[in-house]
Order: C-alpha cells, then sequence, then structure tokens
C-alpha cells in the first residue's frame, strides 16, 4: 500500500497542541510530497539505539519495532505517531525519517504539560502595621505564569510575579488579595487573603451628654485598626474603668477634675490620650489638648 499526501511544507504538529500528563498526542506530519514509502520515527537522535519503530506501507505487519518500542506507541501510514497515557519522560525531541518522493528529516521538540495545584497566598506577616514592609508570595506547582487581581500603585513584583512587596504599606491597601496561576492548559485562582494594616490610635475625642441634672456621661472613641482598647483615670489616679462610656455624677465633689481617656492599640502598641476637665460648680466639661504617646 502507498499513500499519497498532497505536497508542501513538511513540518511536524502535536495534536492537541498542549499535551497534558496522563493524555495523549498525535505528532501529525504534514506537508508530505508525493508517497510514502517509508518512515521511522526517533528520540533525540537518528542513531539506531535510539529508534521507536520503523514503518513499512504495505508489509504485513506494516510495523517493525525498534529498540525505544513501547505500547503506548501507534503509527498510522500518513507518517504520523501516537503517543498514549504521557509521562514525563515523554517530553523531548521527536525525529521522523521519510521517504517519499526524496528522504526528508524532520523534528519537533514535545513539550507536556501538567494540570496546576490550586494557588497558596503566605504573608510575611500576619499582623502588619503601617509602614512596616509586607511580602506577598504566591506558589502554584507547574505555573508558568502568576497575575494578581490587585497591585497597588508603589508596590514592587519580582521578575517572575510570584512576590509582590510593599516597601511601606499603608492603611488605603487594606482589603483582599488574590493571585491566579497559569500554563497553556489551566488557570486557578488562589483562596483571596485579607490584609488589614494596624494604625493609630488617632483623632481620640471625649464627648460629654447630660443625661439629668445630676448626671452625665463621658464617652471616648479613638480611630484604630484593630479597634482600640480604652482606660480612664481621675486627676491622674486609675478609676478601674476599662469601657470607652461611662456615667459621671456631677455634684458629688470626688467626682471633679480631669478624667482622662487613653487609649491604646494592641498591634501598634501606641497609646493617645485626651482630657476632659468636670466642674461640680459651673456644671461644665472643658476638653483639654490630647497627647499622643
Amino acid at each position: 500500500m502507498w499513500m499519497d499526501v498532497a505536497s508542501g511544507m513538511m513540518s511536524i504538529q502535536p495534536i492537541p497542541q498542549n499535551p497534558v500528563i496522563g493524555g495523549s498526542v498525535t505528532l501529525s506530519v504534514i506537508g508530505i510530497t508525493g508517497r510514502i514509502q517509508t518512515f521511522s520515527w526517533f528520540k533525540g537522535s537518528t542513531d539506531g539505539n535510539n529508534q521507536f519503530l520503523a514503518y513499512f506501507p504495505g508489509q504485513n505487519p506494516p510495523l517493525t519495532p525498534g529498540p525505544l518500542y513501547h505500547d503506548r506507541l501507534e503509527a498510522f501510514p500518513d507518517g504520523s505517531l501516537q503517543i498514549s497515557n504521557l509521562k514525563r519522560s515523554d517530553e523531548g525531541s521527536y525525529i521522523v525519517k521519510i521517504q517519499a518522493d526524496k528522504q526528508s528529516d524532520i523534528s519537533v521538540d514535545l513539550k507536556i504539560y501538567e494540570m496546576l495545584s490550586k494557588p497558596k497566598i503566605k504573608a510575611s506577616t500576619s499582623h502588619p502595621k503601617e509602614n512596616d514592609t509586607v511580602i506577598l508570595t504566591c506558589t502554584s506547582f507547574n505555573a508558568e505564569s502568576i497575575a494578581w487581581s490587585r497591585i497597588p500603585i508603589g508596590v514592587t513584583l519580582s521578575a517572575d510575579n510570584k512576590t509582590v512587596t510593599f516597601p511601606r504599606i499603608n492603611r488605603s491597601e487594606s482589603g483582599s488579595y488574590m493571585c491566579t496561576a497559569i500554563n497553556p492548559v489551566d488557570k486557578k485562582n488562589s483562596d483571596p487573603i485579607k490584609i488589614l494594616v494596624a494604625y493609630g490610635p488617632e483623632n481620640v475625642k471625649i464627648k460629654a451628654l447630660s443625661l439629668t441634672d445630676s448626671l452625665i456621661s463621658l464617652e471616648c472613641s479613638a480611630d484604630s485598626v484593630p479597634e482600640a482598647s480604652f482606660h480612664w483615670t481621675l486627676n491622674g489616679t486609675d478609676i478601674n474603668i476599662k469601657q470607652n462610656l461611662f456615667k459621671v455624677d456631677q455634684k458629688k465633689a470626688e467626682n471633679k477634675g480631669t478624667y482622662t481617656c487613653v487609649a491604646k492599640n494592641s498591634v501598634t502598641q501606641l497609646t493617645a490620650t485626651e482630657f476632659k476637665y468636670v466642674d461640680i460648680t459651673i456644671g461644665k466639661c472643658i476638653t483639654v489638648r490630647p497627647i499622643l504617646i
């Protein structure tokens, strides 16, 4: 039997173009001129020890196994070679010697891909403070490229895009970050990682509110992430109040004086204070300028 193939520039086309581990690929020879008399497939070089098989159309059987032959191979009269149940070891250079109108040697480098593992993001610190250096690293097996869902201005990307470095992270960069691993046969997203940048306490304020003729409430607030804790002093003495809101009977003489609210951030370890003077004689509160420690 002779195979008559249309003329053109000869080449080997893998089908599919990006084969995967465990799948199959057909190395299809295209552009052959004339009738195929015989062809042989090799790996690496055309040395006889590297031969998979020889194929002689018209003979019975047409296929003659070579030293590298295995049962995952199948040859076809048009010169193509199919490899099934692909393994990583199947990668490499494949060469076919074809005798048709003339003898030709054609080669192709076969690349085999694997499905991706789900990428994971690791942060250099789990509790970043404002102005800290923070590094996010995305890892995934078999990825050829990494993309990020969010890249704020001023951050630095590594050459392979696997790491994002915040030289001095700021509160506006808090939020969720996700990376995507990509190769020619697969694409997978990581779970989002939430970055919460700690700052403060700032803008500590005491709000006084009259409840009755004798009772007032003092409420302390502060801008802080995470939320600040509070404690109070009266005239410099701790009064064992650790919430931000409490009531004062301003008609009692012992309650007269300067109330100090101390706000503290457990991550930044910073404290900030504000003072308010309660005068039982004139029945009003006077706010004093706050101090940041």
